[in-house]
């Protein structure tokens, strides 16, 4: 069945505005496109796979502006995104032998007790300067990351939600990567992460051929708008909407819970 126009415009405009947010943020924005596909009728695995191909996109062409900006360290970032697969993998199989609805009720408080931490540190700190990926403290900052990815990568798999969700909190946090590039990094690696859950997805049961441009170029322009906000946005304001993101994710979660 082909999606009528009124569908096609609905389909498109969602999918720049979850890229401008997905974009900000480091996320990709699969957190916001995925149920506002279902709320528009498609089943949560078409949704799912739709949305992977506009957070494919939407990092790639993000990215490629972030890059520009010299927000992303290429050479630092592959490996990265790499060893976050195999963490997923481990979290799909952690998922298929506990039970969900528990672990979604553990998340989403964890989620939530993470967003009032992030505001709690946000109006607390000082303004971050501007950093570059050529200054030291990024070379130092990002070999951190490199044990804390795989774990991200596990709890991404293991709570189904998009890894750029808790990659940004724990490279700002954790690894002490600056806002900017933490986002902009987390951003990278979601091509990876994007890319292989696509693939998976997409074997069994090929999209709507029609679908693909339409989300793709929207990913594409919503990937460039944001990465030229987030440029102007100072720290401490990217990291209040990463909380705000947070606690709606949370809210979902536990709402989706079968009583």
């Amino acid at each position: 069945m082909i999606p009528d126009i009124s569908s096609l415009v609905m389909l498109s405009i969602f999918a720049v505005l979850s890229a401008i947010i997905g974009s900000i943020i480091g996320a990709g924005g699969g957190f916001i496109y995925t149920p506002l596909l279902i709320l528009m009728g498609y089943t949560p695995r078409d949704a799912v796979s739709t949305s992977l191909v506009m957070v494919f996109f939407n990092s790639l062409s993000a990215s490629y502006s972030y890059y520009k900006q010299r927000r992303i360290n290429i050479r630092e970032t592959i490996p990265l995104g790499i060893v976050t697969l195999p963490g997923a993998v481990v979290g799909a199989f952690i998922l298929s032998s506990v039970d969900v609805r528990d672990f979604r009720i553990i998340f989403g408080v964890f989620l939530a007790a993470v967003s009032v931490y992030i505001i709690i540190k946000a109006l607390q700190g000082k303004n971050e300067d501007e950093i570059s990926v050529a200054d030291g403290l990024y070379c130092r900052s990002i070999r951190r990351a490199y044990i804390l990815s795989p774990l991200a990568g596990v709890l991404s798999s293991l709570f189904g939600v998009g890894g750029g969700i808790l990659l940004v909190p724990t490279f700002i946090h954790i690894a002490l990567i600056p806002t900017h590039i933490a986002t902009a990094t987390s951003q990278f690696i979601t091509i990876f992460s994007s890319y292989f859950s696509l693939i998976l997805l997409t074997a069994t049961k090929p999209l709507l051929t029609i679908k693909i441009p339409v989300v793709a170029v929207s990913g594409i322009i919503g990937g460039q708008i944001g990465a030229r906000i987030s440029k102007r946005l100072k720290a401490r304001m990217i990291k209040t909407i990463i909380a705000i993101v947070l606690i709606i994710t949370a809210i979902n979660i536990i709402l989706e819970i079968k009583l």
